[in-house]
């Protein structure tokens, strides 16, 4: 017996929480995530290649490079799916050893190729037509997409291997699982739903080597990974909440409900890694050279409107964070509607380094003449602008769907009468700003109405923070006023005692301290 509890000692000191191990992945594939924008990375080699300073166009080089704004979608997309199925399979495990360790720093070693093999489509993939890109041949483009199809079939079968690990040892899944009756059920569910992306990414490679007369067919497959892969899950979804037996199924990867910790995790880690490319670009591009002739203080003026265009994205990027921390306040959990609006807000926040790399050297009259700065500046200011504003609405979006499913998602710390409206008046600053801002650019008087953007913004932030305190002063007025005046004029009586103790009675019921686990929601 004491052999037994020595072993068994030896054995649980070998064994860890997972908790810091899914937070140093959250962090790791928010980064990953992030970087697939750099691809899309606007160099200033690139106007002299597209003609010289007075030819270069940036509306013909913006639609020209449709398909590296497609890539980067489907980058940031395929690596925010990685991390929804990790958390998905921390959900089912509860604790790590050494090997599941080794294994998770594996996945994260393959998921960090995937803004890299993403790139290699955007430059290889066949029916790119560009003017500042030559096409290289077909087998190139196979390569790039079978290096594509590689990397997300490792990174499949290195989540199958985490999982399978897991479920060897009862100490390390969630302790639900250990007597569930279902166990041989879940393991078959889970495991095909993660077999889904290995096994396109087989055919994707497959179809490389032998479709020399249809080249486009592979890059059609290896797009669809990502879709396909989703819709099966989704149907899964629906077709086991349909089933009793397991309908309780301890995976996220099928209830697509995510977690709000790690949510919160990856968004934040998103957020960070663009504040930091603003500034890297600023730090990188626009330090003036100690050998030129003027001054340092001539340099820096004639760069004035790069430092506006930088506090200006910084400063918008942290409000949609501010917003959306606003947001995640009042929130206890999510529906799938709201992590697919949540990772669309991200991606289009991911974008933020690009436009502002677009705006800051189109301000740059240093580097730039009058002629080239005027139509190409505007048309940066209103990519900036439509970015930003599309990003908010998604913001908004998001809570209308709490909203709707106000019972499930949101917390009982929403107890003001207008804690919501509030709520919604601080989403609609940004949008309507950003609105307000591309319908400036449309005309002559305003040279740097870019920076109107942060000023409104952050001035409107402040008169709505400036408002919600002095209206709660006021409503805190009235009501001492309103127990002074009734204290003084009416007595307390037992039939008043009663009568309010049933109305406090009445309204605990009306507003329970916690929601139901099993409160029904809707698919949105």
């Amino acid at each position: 017996m004491q052999q037994m509890d020595a072993e068994l000692s030896v054995t649980r000191r070998h064994i860890f929480s997972g908790e810091r191990l899914a937070t140093f992945s959250d962090a790791v594939l928010s980064i990953i995530a992030t970087f697939s924008v750099l691809p899309l990375k606007f160099n200033r080699e690139i106007i002299e290649e597209g003609g010289g300073y007075r030819k270069f166009d940036l509306e013909v080089f913006l639609l020209d490079q449709w398909l590296r704004y497609l890539v980067y979608i489907y980058s940031f997309a395929l690596v925010a799916d990685v991390w929804y199925i990790h958390s998905g399979v921390f959900s089912i495990v509860e604790n790590v050893n050494g090997g599941i360790i080794w294994l998770n720093l594996l996945l994260l070693f393959f998921a960090s190729f995937v803004p890299y093999a993403t790139g290699l489509i955007s430059s290889y993939a066949t029916g790119l037509i560009s003017s500042y890109a030559t096409s290289p041949g077909p087998d190139s483009e196979m390569a790039a997409i079978i290096i594509c199809a590689g990397v997300i079939l490792l990174i499949g079968l290195n989540l199958i291997l985490i999982l399978g690990c897991a479920f060897r040892r009862q100490s390390l899944i969630h302790p639900h699982l250990v007597n569930n009756n279902n166990i041989r059920s879940i393991k078959a569910v889970v495991y095909i739903g993660l077999l889904i992306a290995p096994v396109l990414s087989v055919l994707t490679i497959g179809f490389s080597f032998l479709s020399h007369q249809a080249p486009w067919l592979p890059l059609l497959l290896f797009f669809s990974i990502l879709p396909v892969s989703l819709i099966v899950r989704l149907v899964m979804f629906v077709v086991l909440t349909s089933r009793k037996s397991i309908e309780r199924l301890p995976s996220m990867i099928f209830r697509a409900v995510a977690s709000k910790s790690r949510t919160e995790a990856f968004s934040d880690g998103v957020f960070a890694i663009v504040a930091t490319l603003i500034v890297l670009d600023l730090t990188s591009e626009h330090i003036p050279d100690k050998d030129e002739t003027i001054e340092l203080h001539i340099a820096l003026y004639k760069q004035r409107n790069v430092f506006f265009s930088y506090i200006t994205t910084f400063v918008v990027t942290g409000l949609l964070w501010f917003v959306q921390y606003s947001m995640f306040h009042f929130l206890e959990r999510f529906t799938p509607i709201m992590v697919v609006a949540n990772t669309c807000t991200l991606l289009l926040v991911g974008g933020i380094p690009f436009a502002a790399e677009i705006l800051s050297i189109f301000s740059d009259e240093s580097f730039l003449t009058q002629a080239i700065l005027g139509p190409n500046k505007v048309l940066s200011i209103r990519v900036f602008c439509v970015l930003v504003t599309l990003a908010g609405l998604l913001q908004l979006f998001f809570w209308c769907v709490a909203h709707y499913n106000k019972s499930f998602c949101m917390s009982t710390e929403i107890d003001k009468k207008y804690a919501e409206i509030q709520m919604f008046a601080k989403i609609m600053i940004i949008p309507i700003t950003g609105i307000l801002v591309y319908w400036g650019t449309f005309s002559k008087t305003f040279n740097d109405i870019y920076t109107i953007l942060a000023i409104v913004c952050v001035l409107l932030f402040l008169l709505l923070k400036l408002a919600i305190t002095l209206y709660s002063k006021c409503c805190n007025a009235l009501k001492r006023s309103g127990r002074r005046s009734g204290g003084s004029s009416r007595v307390a009586s037992p039939a008043n005692c009663s009568i309010n103790q049933s109305i406090m009675e009445d309204d605990k019921t009306a507003l329970p301290l916690h929601p139901r686990e099993d409160t029904h929601f809707k698919f949105v």
